[in-house]
């Protein structure tokens, strides 16, 4: 589909690129924060939302798609290497959503890699059923404000340095 080998799509000129990179010119892990745009957001297109979710269409939020997550097949081999890239990676989000006023995350992905991420701390929540979006996906809804209350209590010691970098008027008060 891509025969420049880079794939593009519509909601580019709507989004924030971000990747990881090391020395120079290495990069490792890449995803982008799809904003609200005429053509809506991707998931919309392969995904159905649950009747009963009100809390993604609230007026007062800004949500944000969370999508093509890439990680270098560099990285396969070491998992150590890769969580910490991954980790990086997710930071660099969290950042740009908060520099951009944005209150949730929208994500489609596959239940495997969800369990993980809620896991890892990330408190995401299905707000509709599996559907096929490049593999057997639902989609899931964060909160940022929430997100914040874990980093800050501490209790998660890998998500630690996501405040460290962000400026004072991002940065989320301990109040």
């Amino acid at each position: 589909d891509y025969p420049d080998r880079r794939e593009c799509d519509e909601y580019d000129r709507n989004s924030l690129h971000l990747g990881v990179v090391v020395g120079q010119c290495l990069l490792l892990a890449t995803a982008r924060l799809v904003k609200l745009n005429v053509p809506g957001l991707p998931l919309f297109r392969h995904c159905r939302i649950y009747a009963h979710e009100t809390e993604l269409y609230c007026d007062t939020n800004r949500v944000v798609e969370v999508s093509r997550l890439c990680v270098s097949r560099q990285l396969r081999r070491h998992w150590s290497d890769r969580r910490s890239v991954v980790t990086l990676l997710y930071r660099a989000l969290f950042q740009a959503s908060k520099r951009n006023d944005f209150t949730h995350w929208l994500v489609a992905t596959e239940r495997s890699l969800q369990r993980l991420v809620t896991d890892f701390g990330f408190p995401f929540r299905a707000i509709g059923p599996c559907s096929d979006y490049c593999g057997e996906v639902a989609p899931y809804l964060m909160n940022l404000h929430e997100f914040e209350q874990i980093i800050q209590s501490r209790t998660r010691p890998a998500l630690a340095s996501f405040l460290d970098g962000l400026e004072p008027d991002f940065t989320p008060s301990t109040t």
